[in-house]
């Protein structure tokens, strides 16, 4: 709640005496409060302007998160949680709430999938399958630098231009794997694309790289420093993301098609110059080795973009929703227009007024979840564009070969 928002409807609810107490719900926290520990109540009470609240929703997508969940509190500490959310509750409301928990919990069963109940260090598998992940990357490293005759030469990162040069493949990697993954998801869930025409929108990229390394392959022996030709398509890359984050929930094919196309031919000026040049001043095995390298660092910078782009896109959007829904304000005449219309528009259509004013807030609702979403794809989309950004100085670590030109088949 925003203090600079609240403001005073006599006509809502007139000061009148009445019998009914409000003490029992001024009691009811005391008995919860009191049987927990001193640092989940720090997680359980904070004033009514606290930007926490805006944090509390019914998913999870928060690597740590807010609140105390009722999976968490031994069986003494639950039942004085649902006895607060009885005494707070209408009689059919808390059974409504019991009913949807027991629901959850018997598809979790049935499924053996806890969904989101669980977070990912929450989940033992997730903590095991980590420590692993942590260990084998250790001893893979260790293993790597111990010996003579190594599968993949770490040593070979020595190269400042091949350091360089994988950097920027993990972040070109990022980029382009996550700008993929995430158009589709955005035509589909807020334009209501079927999956052809989804697919269709991003063929204009694939044309944009093949003349990007057209242009390379023709005219790439006479550029002396193909640096630059990097450094300009991380330029036009960060542009083409920023292009992206305008997109909108009215946006059509033709508003694609040029951040599509330019993002496809920004990545084909990068690819062939970071290619060669990362590896340029490598000979024999090393060459070999500073290859794997190098497209391995931009596989994983696709793999985890994706996963981090994916967690995000969830986490944003609800953070946006709760941002929108604070704007929906009882008694504020914008709000009030809005769902009288749709309400006169649901009665037209032969709903009765109840149904109507139902039907009324479910597209309220709709329209919110939507704006909010395509906020978070906005989100997203910049915050490529500002890693690409910063990442930039990484491609003057490139070494020019020695050889007087480059040639394209080298690597």
């Amino acid at each position: 709640a925003r203090p600079s928002r609240l403001r005073l409807t006599s006509v809502l609810f007139p000061i009148a005496r009445s019998r009914i107490s409000t003490r029992p719900l001024l009691d009811a926290p005391e008995p919860f409060a009191a049987s927990l520990a001193a640092s989940a109540r720090q997680h359980l009470a904070f004033p009514v302007d606290d930007k926490n609240w805006r944090n509390w929703h019914n998913m999870h997508p928060n690597l740590f998160r807010h609140g105390v969940c009722l999976y968490e509190l031994d069986a003494a500490q639950r039942e004085r949680a649902l006895d607060l959310l009885r005494v707070t509750s209408s009689v059919a409301g808390y059974d409504t709430a019991r009913n949807v928990m027991r629901l959850n919990e018997h598809v979790a069963e049935l499924t053996a999938r806890r969904g989101e109940y669980d977070e990912w260090f929450d989940s033992n598998l997730i903590r095991v399958l980590s420590v692993c992940a942590v260990a084998g990357i250790i001893l893979l490293i260790w293993r790597e630098l111990s010996v003579k005759e190594p599968i993949l030469d770490l040593r070979v990162l020595k190269d400042k231009s091949l350091a360089g040069g994988a950097g920027f493949g993990i972040v070109l990697g990022v980029a382009l794997y996550g700008s993929i993954f995430a158009v589709p998801i955005y035509t589909q869930q807020l334009l209501g694309w079927d999956a052809e025409t989804s697919g269709w929108v991003l063929f204009p990229g694939a044309i944009g790289s093949a003349v990007a390394m057209i242009f390379l392959a023709r005219l790439g022996s006479k550029i002396k420093d193909l640096r630059w030709v990097a450094l300009a398509g991380a330029v036009l890359l960060c542009a083409s993301m920023v292009l992206h984050s305008r997109f909108t929930t009215e946006s059509g094919r033709g508003d694609m098609l040029w951040p599509i196309t330019l993002r496809g031919f920004a990545t084909g000026c990068m690819f062939i110059p970071l290619a060669t040049y990362a590896v340029g001043g490598l000979r024999g095995r090393s060459l070999a080795h500073g290859s794997a390298l190098f497209n391995l660092a931009r596989q994983l910078g696709g793999s985890v973009g994706i996963a981090v782009l994916a967690n995000l896109l969830t986490h944003q959007a609800a953070l946006h929703r709760a941002d929108l829904v604070s704007n929906l304000v009882a008694g504020s005449p914008v709000t009030d227009a809005r769902v009288s219309a749709i309400t006169r528009g649901m009665i037209a259509r032969g709903a009765d007024a109840h149904s109507a004013a139902q039907q009324a807030l479910a597209i309220l609702n709709g329209l919110v979840q939507r704006q909010a979403t395509m906020l978070a794809f906005r989100d997203i989309f910049l915050m490529v564009a500002a890693i690409i950004a910063v990442s930039i100085p990484l491609i003057m670590l490139l070494r020019k070969p020695a050889t007087s030109g480059v040639r394209m088949g080298d690597h």
